[in-house]
């Protein structure tokens, strides 16, 4: 077991991926007639956390999408519409009775190999050198260029949410990250814009307390990830239990990129952060952009 909550289990299991299966890897890698590592999140239908069209929405983004910095949807299972096949396969991984097999989904996922980013830094025990954490953030921003050309926005970016290829040093996919976790994704229509609170308060943009936002909100947590991994302090102090008026008006503050935890940062990272960071959305990077920049900053 990978871990567990009030809505879901993690499992992982070796599978062989068939030939009808709906993912070809941007990676140039054919998935049919071969084993993959994969997890199995087993979602009950019971839990009092359980929203059925919250994960049909995030079902239909996961298929909708195949990049090398997202993670990849290999199939879902409805109890107890599932083939003789599939059956087998979630055997190896599920915990459950018989009679509790008719109430769960079954969602089999692309499995990282390493941990997420918050268990990366604290496993290190230091802060990652500028180059390294350029390279991560040219990951997310190429992750978030991709979601972003698609109309989706991921609305929880955060170290939780981000996840190594590998933990192997030697593996030249040691420090590759991939966006994981799309529970919060959300595909706008043409100029749509977003009205709910939702996302996890440290990370959250100015414009999602106002109640009017788009995909922009993903570079500003990019931006707080960056700031956190540079100098070790997050930028807002904030909570779920923090009234909406003192959110908002922290974050309309402008950061502090200097001192002595920034003596160690160039000016062209500080200025990165800050882009990110703009108060106002439309001044912010573009995904787009951020790749260009951090890709430089990581090549300097």
């Amino acid at each position: 077991m990978l871990g567990q909550n009030l809505l879901a289990t993690l499992w992982n299991a070796v599978i062989r991926l068939a030939a009808q299966c709906h993912l070809r890897s941007v990676r140039g890698d054919d998935f049919a007639d071969r084993n993959e590592l994969c997890q199995v999140k087993i979602i009950s239908k019971e839990s009092p956390k359980y929203n059925k069209a919250a994960l049909e929405a995030e079902i239909a983004v996961l298929k909708s999408i195949d990049h090398a910095n997202c993670m990849r949807l290999y199939g879902v299972y409805d109890e107890p519409h599932r083939t003789r096949s599939q059956q087998c396969i979630l055997a190896l991984c599920d915990g459950h009775s018989h009679a509790n097999r008719s109430r769960t989904h079954s969602m089999v996922l692309e499995l990282m190999g390493g941990c997420n980013l918050h268990e990366r830094v604290m496993n290190q025990g230091r802060l990652l050198s500028e180059n390294i954490g350029c390279k991560i953030a040219t990951d997310i921003m190429q992750a978030l260029r991709y979601l972003h050309s698609m109309q989706i926005v991921h609305r929880d970016i955060k170290p939780a949410n981000l996840m190594f290829a590998s933990e192997d040093p030697k593996s030249s996919r040691y420090n590759t990250v991939v966006v994981c976790d799309l529970g919060l994704a959300k595909q706008l229509r043409d100029g749509q814009r977003l009205q709910s609170f939702t996302g996890t308060p440290g990370y959250m943009a100015p414009e999602i307390l106002r109640r009017d936002y788009g995909r922009e909100v993903d570079i500003w947590a990019v931006g707080v990830t960056f700031y956190t991994l540079m100098c070790g302090n997050a930028p807002f102090r904030v909570s779920r239990d923090t009234p909406a008026e003192q959110h908002l008006a922290l974050l309309q503050q402008p950061v502090e990129l200097h001192g002595r935890v920034w003596e160690h940062v160039s000016e062209h990272c500080r200025d990165f952060i800050g882009s990110c960071l703009a108060i106002e959305a439309h001044i912010r990077l573009s995904a787009a952009a951020g790749v260009c920049v951090s890709l430089s900053l990581s090549l300097s």
